[in-house]
C-alpha cells in the first residue's frame, strides 16, 4: 500500500490563513514589535555584565602598563592621579570608569591586590 504525501501532510489554506486577509493577517498584524520586558532584562543585564568586563580589560591594560609608574600598594584612581600630576598622559578613561563602578570595589584596586 503506497501513501501520498498529501495523506501524511495537511494541505494549507490559501487567501486568510496565509496572510492575503482575513482573521489570521490581523492577528498577525497586532504582535507587539518591541519584546516583552522578561526578555529585555536579560538582554539588559547581559549588556552591562559585557560591558564591566571591557572596562576590567581595560584598566588591567593600564595596570601593565609600566609608563604610569608602579602598581602595588595603591588605588587605580590614586595611581592614574600621580601619572596625571607628572605629566605622563594617563588613559582619560580610567577615572570615569573607576567612578561608574564605585570607588570601593575591585575596579580601583589594581590586578595584584592582596587582601591581608
Amino acid at each position: 500500500m503506497s501513501s501520498k504525501v498529501t495523506d501524511v501532510f495537511r494541505a494549507s489554506r490559501s487567501g486568510a490563513a496565509a496572510g492575503r486577509g482575513g482573521k489570521a493577517g490581523k492577528a498577525a498584524a497586532e504582535v507587539p514589535a518591541a519584546a516583552p520586558a522578561a526578555v529585555q532584562q536579560p538582554v539588559a543585564a547581559a549588556a552591562q555584565q559585557q560591558q564591566a568586563e571591557a572596562d576590567e580589560v581595560f584598566l588591567r591594560q593600564f595596570d601593565l602598563d609600566t609608563r604610569f609608574g608602579p602598581c602595588t600598594g595603591i588605588t587605580r584612581l590614586q595611581r592614574w592621579e600621580r601619572a596625571a600630576k607628572l605629566g605622563l598622559d594617563p588613559p582619560p578613561e580610567v577615572p570615569a570608569i573607576v567612578r561608574r563602578h564605585g570607588e570601593d570595589t575591585s575596579f580601583n584596586r589594581d590586578l595584584f591586590y592582596q587582601p591581608y
